[in-house]
């Protein structure tokens, strides 16, 4: 297993009732149920109605993140059938992988019913990397945007648009101490929950989009697509930072101030904060402090301290 990251995988589909059919790993108890669940699918669809999709979520208290992919099981009988395979990463792994689009062939739809291949640990190797392949800029935007767009459950609407690989680049992306925050589905037919906390991120269909708009006030439905006209300049700044694959400066830059409490919200603040620096030509302590004031009302004391003991150190 030298010089590639370890994927372990698991199947799950339908054998009288939605199952797991076959897994390269033992799973505990309580991540086989939750894995049972949500590999199932997501709400109430008809066949010509469905979309493959990605689900992502934290599993092993956060030490391990599954990307699980589903697709509709159309050569059954029974309606609403899918096959579900899941790949289970250690967290850190994530930010290993060197081209989305590479990694997108690890899954593998069931064509028979033997399930011998999906016993075996896979080994994925990035020969290839994200910077030779194009990724629609303008997307990518708009998934960074909507991610970082409040702390409460985001619901994205799909209208014409399909988000996929764009979630999947963000996600690779992000540092571990979000990772343990962060659950998605990129088309969610109904709401998606652990238990009794609603995913972190779902794209939505025109079926649902009715069920998102009465419950405004615990959610936050984001625009679509089509109706933002300009982003935050952060936004621009953050997405060149992962085409240039240099955003680790950012995360070494925010751990110097303790990253263990930072939520959606108060990471995006200290990325306005950092690339707001990282823009201004001879900036004093005194812009520091003025930049930092812009975004205070997201921090508590603790990063006040530290950042008193950074200056002076």
């Amino acid at each position: 297993m030298n010089g590639g990251i370890k994927v372990e995988q698991v199947l799950h589909g339908y054998a009288n009732g939605h199952q797991l059919l076959a897994s390269s790993v033992n799973l505990n108890v309580e991540d086989k149920r939750l894995m049972d669940e949500l590999s199932d699918l997501s709400g109430i669809c008809e066949e010509k109605q469905f979309i493959d999709y990605y689900t992502g979520y934290p599993l092993a208290n956060g030490k391990k993140y599954v990307i699980a992919k589903t697709w509709y099981a159309h050569e059954k009988q029974r309606p609403g059938c899918v096959w579900t395979q899941s790949l289970i990463l250690d967290t850190g792994d994530l930010g290993k992988i060197a081209c989305i689009k590479q990694f997108e062939k690890l899954f593998v739809r069931p064509v028979t019913n033997d399930y011998d291949q999906y016993t075996d640990t896979l080994l994925y190797q990035g020969i290839e990397k994200d910077i030779d392949y194009q990724y629609d800029m303008k997307k990518l935007e708009y998934v960074i945007y909507t991610v970082f767009s409040s702390i409460k459950p985001r619901y994205v609407p799909a209208d014409e648009e399909r988000l996929e690989e764009e979630i999947l680049l963000m996600l690779k992306n992000l540092p571990c101490w979000i990772l343990k925050q962060f659950s998605f589905c990129t088309m969610a037919y109904d709401t998606r929950r652990i238990g009794e906390k609603e995913f972190s991120y779902q794209v939505i269909g025109r079926v649902n989009r009715y069920q998102a708009d009465r419950n405004t006030e615990r959610i936050h439905l984001c625009e679509s697509l089509s109706m933002i006209k300009k982003y935050p300049l952060w936004i621009g700044e953050y997405c060149r930072y992962i085409q240039k694959e240099c955003l680790y400066l950012l995360h070494n830059y925010i751990e110097q101030y303790g990253e263990e409490y930072l939520n959606f919200s108060e990471y995006s603040a200290m990325a306005r904060l950092y690339f707001a620096v990282n823009n201004t030509e001879n900036i004093t302590l005194m812009d520091y402090f003025k930049y930092a004031d812009i975004v205070r009302k997201k921090f508590d004391q603790f990063f006040y301290e530290n950042m008193m003991k950074l200056i002076l150190d």
